[in-house]
């Protein structure tokens, strides 16, 4: 079982030069990209907030996994400003103490290394 986590690059500037309108038309447009790329019952998606959404990949293969997650960063939301996908995950330990807690704290830091790494490589 692995945590996933998900976050929009760019969606602030996407709201500040193209609108709230725009932004909210990028939101719905990367739940549906989301929702088609993990759309197997092996995956819950959720929106967590602002532009952040979470997956839990139940029964899948790591490799699997990491495959789709390279395909959604690849993906770009908005033709007009850079805008695309970070990711991270983590396995889910059950044995440890706030093993699902945990194993999302380790996805958001991985996703936010991914992230930080964009803007390193602009």
């Amino acid at each position: 079982v692995f945590a996933v986590m998900i976050d929009i690059d760019g969606f602030k500037s996407v709201n500040d030069e193209l609108g709230h309108h725009v932004g909210d038309d990028t939101l719905k447009k990367a739940a549906q990209i989301i929702g088609s790329l993990f759309s197997e019952k092996e995956y819950d998606s959720f929106r967590i907030g602002g532009d952040e959404f979470a997956l839990i990949a139940t029964n899948v293969d790591e490799s699997i996994l990491r495959v789709r997650l390279d395909a959604l960063k690849a993906v770009s939301l908005c033709d007009e400003l850079p805008c695309g996908f970070s990711a991270g995950y983590s396995e889910i330990v059950i044995e440890e103490n706030n093993a699902f807690e945990n194993a999302f704290i380790r996805a958001d830091k991985e996703m936010y290394e991914c992230k930080n790494s964009k803007k390193i490589n602009l």
